[in-house]
């Protein structure tokens, strides 16, 4: 277990090693619950990660800060090592760090197929076929659309976010999980509060690679961080987005090659935790590609869904 929680801490070094400037800040995360059973989780969860060698620290009510128990949550649970990141200058930072290795990035370059034959694989493009001695379809919750084997195994899933004009006051410190993972928020350094979730409010029509608001789901969100602190009841909401998420049947990614082929491999089905899981999958891809074998390999091969 300790390996296993050093293994995780090592690849935050990514960050470092390559000087990307993301903001990332390693300040924790707290997970609030506000019903008995949620609650009873938390304590449970907690125990678990503390025999695996991770730290997590149970916060009780008259702990919480004042707009947390005005709303109702019972207690909450720290994990202090938590961290958090712009995604966005993330990706494109390891991205520069590929390209100054010798990686070669096609942009806005649509692939239509991808067919595996002979000794390789042929990408049908909008400007023209590629040929490659192996091919990885990473593209998660769009896995289906270049391999069959992925549909009923990669759901596209719908996720609702909202963001606030810039807040001064300093409501937040740390990520924040509510509602069994299902309501989440954080503000940035910029002051901006970044909220998402309540796909629970309507599961079955959140599915699907349309990214359209949820009228009402998006309402749910507003009313609750109306209601969440006296410094939100006003503030300005000027951005509203949907994200496609994909999500596999068991909850872990699908990373290896696919069932019936030789060269074609996938990396997908990150169920909403890809910043968990996307570094990992990397690195299992890499060491299957190059030697065959990944301590990894059982657990996430694309075989279990077969």
């Amino acid at each position: 277990a300790v390996e296993a929680r050093q293994q995780v801490l090592d690849r935050f070094h990514l960050v470092e090693r390559h000087g990307i400037d993301c903001g990332y800040a390693r300040r924790g995360s707290i997970h609030l619950a506000d019903t008995e059973q949620e609650e009873a989780e938390l304590r449970e969860g907690a125990a678990v990660l503390q025999a695996d060698g991770f730290e997590a620290e149970l916060v009780e009510e008259d702990a919480l800060p004042a707009w947390a128990r005005a709303n109702g949550y019972r207690m909450g649970q720290v994990i202090p090592g938590d961290g958090e990141l712009d995604p966005v200058r993330f990706v494109r930072g390891l991205a520069e760090a590929c390209e100054a290795a010798g990686v070669r990035i096609g942009e806005r370059s649509e692939v239509l197929a991808v067919d595996e034959g002979g000794a390789g694989v042929r990408l049908r493009t909008g400007g023209g076929v590629v040929e490659a001695d192996a091919v990885v379809v990473a593209a998660n919750a769009y896995a289906a659309r270049l391999l069959p084997w992925a549909r009923d195994r990669v759901d596209p899933v719908r996720g609702q976010v909202l963001a606030t004009a810039p807040v001064v006051e300093r409501l937040f410190p740390q990520p924040i999980y509510a509602s069994h993972g299902f309501e989440y928020w954080r503000q940035l350094d910029s002051g901006e509060v970044v909220m998402g979730g309540w796909r629970n409010l309507d599961v079955d029509t959140e599915v699907g690679t349309d990214h359209r608001l949820h009228a009402d789901i998006q309402a749910t969100m507003e009313r609750f961080l109306r209601g969440l602190h006296p410094a939100l009841a006003d503030v300005a909401i000027p951005h509203r987005w949907s994200g496609i998420m994909g999500f596999s049947r068991d909850g872990l990614p699908l990373v290896g090659v696919v069932p019936g082929a030789q060269r074609t491999w996938v990396c997908a089905g990150f169920t909403g935790h890809g910043f968990g899981f996307s570094v990992l999958a990397g690195e299992v891809l890499a060491g299957l590609m190059a030697t065959g074998t990944s301590p990894w390999a059982e657990l996430l091969a694309p075989r279990r869904l077969s």
